[in-house]
């Protein structure tokens, strides 16, 4: 999840389209479960919920903005 953050940081300063970042998300995703097994899907969604909390938060901090990074 952290990383996914990480990564669309840099995807946005790179100018990359959203789509292209939301592909490249999912693609990530479909792999962990692939690696872990679907009965890992569960555990997946909930941490990346988590993270997109956190990082609202923390946005929302620094920024006055808290649009979604991840979802």
């Amino acid at each position: 999840a952290g990383s996914l953050a990480e990564l669309a940081r840099i995807w946005a300063k790179s100018g990359l389209g959203m789509k292209s970042f939301l592909n490249t998300r999912q693609f990530i995703i479909n792999s962990s479960i692939e690696r872990l097994g679907t009965s890992a899907t569960p555990f997946i969604n909930y941490k990346l919920q988590v993270a997109e909390q956190e990082l609202m938060k923390q946005r929302s901090f620094t920024s006055g903005h808290s649009n979604i990074i991840i979802n």
